[in-house]
């Protein structure tokens, strides 16, 4: 995301990877690739639902045997939401949550 204060976070692997046909699939509810009993599948669809929830996205690039990238993006919040949110007593400063401002 381009605009100030869009907060992304970014994850990479240098694992087996997947190819288009897997990674078409992976935010299907209940798609996985593990073994029965090992997994529900439940995981990615859960994550991209959530953050679709909150206006953001999720994007996933990959390539077999050279790893996987997911891309978290979040719009920034609005000045109201940041008032409803501290009114609410939901959004402390920095300074609250780890007792020096800026860390954190």
């Amino acid at each position: 995301m381009s605009r100030p204060g869009a907060l992304s976070l970014v994850v990479t692997d240098d694992g087996c990877g997947m190819d288009e046909a897997v990674r078409a699939q992976i935010f299907k509810p209940f798609f996985t690739t593990k073994g029965v009993g090992k997994g529900t599948g439940l995981g990615l669809a859960t994550v991209q639902r959530i953050v679709n929830q909150c206006g953001g996205t999720v994007d996933v690039t990959s390539q077999p045997a050279t790893g996987t990238t997911f891309t978290v993006s979040f719009p920034p919040a609005s000045q109201a939401e940041l008032v409803h949110l501290k009114s609410a007593g939901m959004a402390k400063p920095a300074e609250d949550r780890n007792g020096a401002r800026g860390r954190g």
